[in-house]
């Protein structure tokens, strides 16, 4: 496997678990009445999930285009 597509498959993983964890998260402590404490942490880590899983996928463009010549 190149390692664009492996970056690639990465991000999309880490996207959706974050978009899932922060949908957990916030669901709930709204659930369950509770404000900021209870979501935060789980906000956290979707938040650095999301923004690792972005970070995968531009390197994987990157890398994609370094290897056609584009770049």
């Amino acid at each position: 496997m190149r390692p664009a597509t492996a970056l690639t498959i990465v991000s999309l993983i880490l996207i959706v678990k974050a978009v899932l964890i922060g949908w957990v998260s916030w669901g709930r402590a709204q659930l369950l009445g509770i404000d900021a404490p209870a979501g935060q942490a789980g906000l956290a880590i979707a938040t650095v999930a999301l923004g690792v899983g972005l970070m995968c996928a531009v390197a994987g463009v990157v890398l994609r285009r370094r290897d056609r010549g584009d770049a």
